[in-house]
C-alpha cells in the first residue's frame, strides 16, 4: 500500500517538485522518507495529497501554517 509521502511524490511526479509545491528543499522530503514525516507536515500532505471530502484546501493558508509550527 503507497503511503502518503510516496502518493505526494507519484502525484507530483518526483521529490524534486514535491518539495518545489510544498516550498522546501529536496533534502527535507528525502529526510522524511528516512526518518519519518514532522506531524503538522503530515497533515499538510493529508490535505493536499490524500483522499478528503468537501472543498479543496487553500494553499496560501495551509502551508504557512505548517511552516511556522515546523519550526517551534
Amino acid at each position: 500500500m503507497m503511503d502518503i509521502l510516496d502518493k505526494a511524490i507519484a502525484i507530483e511526479t518526483g521529490v524534486n517538485r514535491l518539495a518545489d509545491a510544498l516550498g522546501v528543499r529536496q533534502n527535507v522530503i528525502s529526510n522524511w522518507k528516512k526518518r519519518g514525516i514532522p506531524r503538522p507536515w503530515l497533515l499538510v500532505l493529508q490535505l493536499l495529497y490524500g483522499k478528503h471530502t468537501g472543498p479543496d484546501p487553500d494553499d496560501s493558508q495551509v502551508l504557512p501554517l505548517a511552516k511556522e509550527v515546523d519550526r517551534e
